[in-house]
């Protein structure tokens, strides 16, 4: 009965570790190359093959070189993918939603969409921590295998959180204060000013590619 019981654990546990898993040296990684340090990713084609053939599809093309994280909140999640630079943009083309058993820890490689869950484009995310409220809600495709450190690091950078929107950027200062005491914060997050969730600092994406 112990031998089961060990036997039982023993397979549990690998699960949690292999989430997507073809093998050892099976699957394809991908390298992030930000300005932070280096983060490598592990994809996992056997649970999300339209997104993962998507993203090393982009990855190929140099689509995601010169990025910057748009969207950093400590705690939660990294994202990048955007060439607009602001959550709005993506590559032209969409996929399919791809939800599967693979859970959201910390590491997990996801693609970020709008309300419609087929709308996943180029945007992802990298979570700093589990996020369950996530799972089969969005594609997870992948998980970080290496510079975890690096993700933390990005997870840390300033925001603009409340009380940091205003003389954020002193050309904006003026028109900022305007807007708050016409009482129209909401205009905040629209016409290119800054959210609550903005990098204070450009963290960039520098260059992804395959790793062979």
């Amino acid at each position: 009965m112990k031998a089961i019981l060990s036997i039982l654990i023993l397979v549990t546990v690998g699960a949690m570790f292999t989430d997507g898993c073809l093998g050892p040296g099976k699957n394809p990684v991908v390298v992030l190359e930000t300005s932070e340090g280096i983060i490598e990713l592990e994809l996992f084609p056997k649970v999300a093959p339209k997104h993962v053939e998507n993203f090393l599809g982009l990855v190929r093309r140099g689509f995601y070189d010169s990025l910057v994280f748009h969207r950093v909140i400590d705690g939660f999640m990294i994202q990048t993918g955007d060439p607009n630079g602001d959550g709005s943009g993506g590559s032209g083309t969409t996929v399919a939603a791809e939800f599967n058993d693979s859970s959201h820890h910390a590491g997990t490689l996801g693609m970020a969409r709008s309300s419609d869950p087929n709308s996943a484009s180029s945007q992802f995310y990298i979570c700093l921590a589990p996020t369950p409220h996530l799972d089969h809600k969005y594609t997870v495709f992948g998980k970080t295998i290496a510079g975890f450190d690096v993700v933390q690091k990005i997870g840390k950078t300033p925001t603009s959180g409340p009380g940091q929107r205003i003389g954020r950027d002193t050309q904006w200062k003026d028109e900022l204060l305007k807007l708050q005491q016409e009482g129209k914060a909401d205009v905040l997050l629209q016409n290119g000013f800054p959210a609550p969730d903005r990098p204070l600092k450009r963290v960039y994406l520098i260059r992804a590619y395959e790793k062979k």
